[in-house]
């Protein structure tokens, strides 16, 4: 009986993993379309603005922004740099390093703002996080961002960090965006939580996408508490507060976990013809380096940079948390996105 009842899990949970998969897959004209029919470059600022109004209030500083490129104000530019931060951060999380990259190349900059983040106060950030930034809700921010970043530019440069190279790296897998996509410029992407280790995350990842929220809520409080909290240097605390969330449910992770599984079904590294240029830590202990270095490694257009001593070992670039590597950042992006638009 016993024996029965787990056959009967398995073949469920196959079912749904297949169907999952197929979902994952599948064309969205939701998600490849998400902008109103006909909206012009010089309606962008509206539009963040009632997107942002919609959820306010938000933290100082977390709202997603344009900044022009002084010769071509409220005008296409020929190139828009789009800038997705990771999870638990907002649009700050890299400043300046995306702004100075985007006024050198003479390019517009989008921040976009994920959902569920960089709400006030903190602890609504929080619950959003874990009920609306899921999988799905988070991979149409990402196509948004994108749709208006080419709105704003002939051709976009993405730059994300963490989460955010998850969702750039989705992007590129989609085909319906790659010929938008000049560049793609990855800080510490995600993909995997390096929390549980390679093989205990490659055998939980499914399991905690396909259960019933309630038991993959409660599989994830048994595995990693029910909070997780990020230490923060008390010096800077109240700026690093603003910019993330520090504390929150640990079944937020699950939506996370849903985003990077899409991008392991839907991307074939050996494919990205997109110029690709990575940065990561080896002392990461957010995301797996091991991962990251693998996935790379196959993309016969892509570049690693490996990066050692930055302040923090996560967010390796930025005046909040590693300001020393800036400088670096900011002059390698620059170069890479020159050579790879050159070649275009």
């Amino acid at each position: 009986m016993l024996a029965q009842l787990l056959l009967s899990c398995l073949l469920l949970l196959l079912v749904a993993y297949i169907r999952r998969r197929r979902e994952m897959r599948a064309f969205d004209p939701a998600i490849a379309q998400p902008l109103p029919a006909h909206l012009h470059v010089d309606a962008v600022e509206a539009f963040l603005e009632r997107r942002e109004a919609a959820v306010a209030p938000l933290r100082p500083g977390t709202r997603s922004t344009v900044t022009w490129e002084p010769s071509a104000r409220h005008q296409q530019a020929r190139l828009c740099v789009v800038f997705l931060h990771g999870w638990s951060a907002s649009p700050e999380e890299i400043d300046p390093v995306d702004a100075e990259v985007a006024s050198k190349l003479g390019a517009h900059l989008l921040r976009y703002r994920l959902t569920g983040h960089g709400l006030s106060p903190t602890e609504r950030s929080a619950l959003a996080m874990r009920d609306e930034a899921r999988s799905r809700v988070l991979r149409t921010d990402a196509s948004t961002a994108l749709a208006l970043g080419r709105l704003l530019g002939q051709r976009v440069v993405v730059i994300g960090c963490s989460t955010g190279g998850s969702l750039a790296m989705w992007l590129a897998a989609q085909p319906w965006a790659r010929e938008s996509l000049a560049a793609i410029v990855l800080i510490s992407p995600a993909w995997q939580v390096a929390k549980f280790g390679t093989w205990m995350y490659n055998l939980l990842k499914w399991p905690l996408i396909l259960a019933p929220r309630p038991i993959a809520r409660n599989l994830m409080h048994a595995l990693a508490g029910p909070t997780i909290r990020h230490n923060v240097n008390l010096s800077v605390e109240k700026e690093h507060a603003r910019v993330w969330t520090h504390k929150y449910p640990s079944d937020c992770a699950l939506n996370a976990i849903e985003i990077y599984c899409a991008v392991d079904v839907c991307l074939d590294c050996r494919t990205v013809q997109v110029p690709v240029l990575a940065f990561a830590n080896p002392s990461d202990k957010t995301v797996c380096f091991h991962a990251t270095k693998r996935k790379i490694r196959r993309m016969p257009a892509a570049v690693l940079e490996i990066i050692n001593g930055s302040e923090n070992s996560h967010v390796i670039t930025g005046r909040l948390k590693s300001p020393s590597t800036v400088p670096y950042f900011t002059a390698r992006i620059i170069d890479f996105v020159t050579a790879s638009t050159q070649k275009v």
